[in-house]
């Protein structure tokens, strides 16, 4: 826990937020909204959405939404989730002008100290790649029984497994939607391997037998 103006004594890292989406992805806009908003200063942040477009779709894709650079793939029967996101990525790289980069999944919410946090969390971690916390919120009430066991086991997730990893020193599998991984990984790594949880598992596993 901290108070904002505690974070100010840290180093204001800067952060790349991207955001893979497609045509499905139905709450994108209240995500970048969201970011919009965010208590960290808008100097130290950019967002990208690296967006499958449906290739039978007519609709308008715009260059920019709140705030956030859309970046259209024409073709995603040939840019899947992983090679659409590394190419990208070797792009944003290749400029260097990042410290870490945020990924984020375009169903999932964020409260306005979101970025706050990603900052204070390199500032202490002793890692490099950081996975978030998830809680679950219930958006319609006939779902309400269902979210209340999924919020239950994320829980045990967040309280249990993950705070008794953390205790012995041992590694998590990766939330590809609600991670941080520094940009010193990603130039030596030069990629991310997140288009199923089977390749999350495989790119954490890489990860920690490499001692990241």
């Amino acid at each position: 826990e901290y108070t904002l103006q505690e974070s100010e004594e840290f180093k204001r890292n800067k952060l790349c937020v991207v955001i893979w989406a497609n045509s499905k992805s139905k709450k994108l806009e209240t995500l970048l909204k969201a970011l919009n908003e965010q208590t960290y200063g808008k100097e130290n942040y950019s967002v990208h959405v690296v967006y499958a477009k449906d290739s039978n779709s007519l609709l308008y894709t715009p260059d920019c939404m709140s705030g956030a650079q859309i970046h259209c793939i024409e073709n995603p029967e040939f840019f899947k989730k992983n090679k659409a996101l590394n190419t990208f990525l070797s792009k944003l790289i290749a400029d260097s002008k990042f410290d870490a980069y945020v990924f984020l999944g375009a169903d999932r919410f964020v409260n306005q100290y979101y970025l706050e946090n990603v900052n204070y969390s390199l500032n202490t971690c002793n890692s490099k790649v950081i996975t978030g916390k998830t809680t679950v919120v219930p958006e319609f009430k006939n779902h309400m029984l269902r979210a209340k066991i999924i919020e239950a086991r994320q829980e045990f997730k967040n309280n249990t497994v993950n705070i008794a990893r953390r205790m012995f020193g041992l590694s998590s599998v990766i939330d590809s939607d609600n991670c941080v991984i520094d940009s010193d990984i990603l130039e030596k790594t030069g990629r991310v391997c997140f288009e199923t949880r089977e390749d999350e598992l495989k790119y954490s596993l890489f990860l920690a037998s490499n001692g990241i």
